[in-house]
């Protein structure tokens, strides 16, 4: 009787021992793929956040290639008048050519081509014999050694200075009825619209007495 007993308590106890061991090897099954599977999430978080990361690089990229631009109004003695819209820093001949060019009844020396554009502005190409000598050589006086005085100049003056337009040279006026003369001729940076580039084109030909 004894060994019979013996016998079923072996059985027993093997048979605890293996479903000890069972439950073990499942537990540790279970915590490996909880690891597995937590790695390949962050693995594909970082993933993701790398992606975004090169789109909002590559974007920021192609909005520094677009760069800035201006509109103007062109009109008179040019194929095809009208509002056009061109690259910060164009001239007045790459907004003829892309109105088709000026026409054979325009007074050419009246047009400085080689003058920089201001965003906004109007510009008019008039036909051979329309404008008097002196305003042809006010437009033009930029080409010269005359200067314009800042400080008594009207907006109309003001606009034959390069990159300045109508809207710029109203700003021009404003600032200095609203704070007084200008004492030197870099205190026109304090307009709004006149930065050193700008300033640079124009300070050889501006004087403030």
């Amino acid at each position: 009787m004894k060994v019979g007993e013996n016998m079923e308590k072996n059985k027993k106890y093997k048979f605890i021992i293996v479903g000890v061991l069972t439950i073990f090897i499942c537990l540790s099954m279970g915590v490996t793929y909880h690891k597995n599977m937590s790695s390949d999430i962050v693995y594909e978080k970082i993933e993701d956040d790398e992606d975004e990361e090169e789109v909002q690089v590559n974007k920021e990229i192609e909005e520094e290639k677009i760069g800035k631009h201006i509109m103007v109004d062109l009109c008179g003695e040019v194929k095809n008048s009208g509002v056009i819209e061109l690259d910060e820093g164009a001239r007045l001949i790459d907004a003829i050519n892309l109105a088709g060019g000026i026409l054979p009844t325009a007074d050419r020396k009246c047009v400085n081509l080689a003058r920089v554009l201001e965003d906004g502005e109007q510009i008019y190409i008039p036909k051979i014999g329309e404008a008097s000598e002196d305003v042809c050589n006010e437009r033009n006086a930029k080409t010269s050694s005359k200067k314009i005085n800042i400080n008594a100049a009207s907006d109309t003056e003001l606009q034959v200075l390069d990159g300045v337009g109508s809207v710029l040279a109203k700003r021009i006026v404003e600032y200095r009825e609203k704070n007084g003369r200008f004492k030197d001729v870099r205190d026109i940076m304090n307009v709004a619209g006149i930065g050193d580039k700008k300033f640079k084109s124009i300070e050889e030909h501006i004087r403030t007495q």
